[in-house]
């Protein structure tokens, strides 16, 4: 009996390990569906330009 539910136990976790990893490719092709063809140095100098503009705007509420 124990053998049978530990059978079973096993067969749950192989089953939740599967899904786990269909939800990560999926989640990799959505993350290339989001941004494609933008790659990670462009983002970065977006990324830093609105950093710079926030920083600005700042820097003008602070004149007032």
């Amino acid at each position: 009996m124990q053998t049978e539910s530990l059978t079973n136990l096993e067969k749950k976790i192989v089953e939740s390990l599967d899904v786990i990893e269909k939800l990560r490719e999926e989640n990799t092709i959505l993350k290339k569906m989001e941004r494609p063809n933008i790659s990670n140095a462009k983002i970065k100098r977006i990324k830093d330009k609105l950093t710079e503009i926030v920083r600005d705007i700042n820097d003008f509420r602070n004149l007032k």
